[in-house]
């Protein structure tokens, strides 16, 4: 397992610490002990893609993933534009040596898909099924062309769970079983799941082909874990699957982002050492918020 920085855990930060100078961010992961970074979308130019790639190299941090918003589920008069948009995401990758891109499932022309209940008779089952079914078949439209790009290429694909289908282990069981291509994978977020019971069942069925998590974050505890998501039992199930892919920091918590990050970082080195059989304790005695926005933006 390799922690790594998605820049979207900075969005609100973004514009007073990379703007003046992407120093700053080369900075931050260096203080994380940090050497590889998901690029989201909104914080880079395609234009300026391929310097920005050469600075963080330069300094040792390696762009592994774009995350653009291409969607894999989408209205029929959007398809073509879809289809258009992943494919230039899966070049723009390649040429600037990103392994992987991330996209999004959505809903499409379906109604977003409720959990199953546990008292679901055949006839239920029957009609939740033929939806699912229905929106595999329909995420092939842009999926199928898409992959073909990705085979070329040689970029990875990562499905990011992301509630509605996306987080549904039915659908995710059944485009799994459709496509079989290793430049196909999911992107675990431990954060998007309707409840545990939808979290664990799901994280059975994408664990062999995840292709790296992002670690969402909202807050922590005194002794640094995350107060709402169990990352211990997710580290275990995956530690047990072999998993050896990105842990990308994706903080979403109502303070400041780069504490956020500081203080997710610590988590995974504890999930790190669980995985590796020895033990991490967590410093809380972090920066305050003041300090660490001087010293990310002088």
């Amino acid at each position: 397992m390799q922690r790594a920085l998605n820049t979207y855990s900075l969005r609100n930060e973004w514009d007073k610490i990379a703007k003046k100078s992407l120093q700053h961010v080369a900075d931050l992961c260096g203080d994380l002990a940090i050497s590889r970074l998901e690029f989201f979308e909104a914080h880079f130019t395609p234009e300026k893609l391929q310097e920005d790639v050469a600075f963080f190299a330069d300094h040792g941090i390696h762009v592994f993933s774009l995350a653009p918003h291409t969607h894999l589920l989408a209205q029929e008069k959007e398809i073509p534009q879809m289809i258009e948009d992943g494919k230039y995401w899966l070049n723009m990758a390649a040429e600037c040596g990103a392994e992987k891109i991330r996209v999004q499932v959505g809903d499409g022309p379906f109604t977003r898909i409720m959990m199953p209940m546990a008292d679901f008779d055949e006839e239920e089952w029957q009609e939740y099924n033929e939806q699912i079914e229905g929106a595999v078949e329909f995420t092939g439209r842009i999926l199928d062309p898409l992959l073909e790009t990705a085979e070329q290429t040689g970029t990875i694909i990562g499905i990011e769970t992301h509630h509605s289908y996306s987080s549904n282990y039915v659908y995710q069981e059944r485009l799994s079983q459709r496509y079989q291509s290793p430049k196909l994978g999911w992107i675990f977020d431990i954060g998007n799941y309707e409840n545990e019971d939808m979290r664990w069942k799901a994280v059975d069925v994408i664990k062999n082909r995840t292709t790296y998590w992002h670690a969402k974050s909202y807050a922590f505890d005194e002794n640094g874990f995350e107060t709402t998501l169990n990352y211990p039992k997710a580290g275990e199930i995956y530690k047990d699957a072999g998993f050896d892919g990105e842990l990308s920091i994706e903080f979403e918590g109502k303070f400041n982002g780069i504490l956020g990050a500081f203080r997710t970082n610590e988590l995974l080195k504890y999930i790190q050492a669980m995985a590796d059989g020895t033990e991490y304790p967590m410093d809380t005695s972090l920066p305050s918020e003041k300090e660490l926005m001087q010293r990310y933006s002088r």
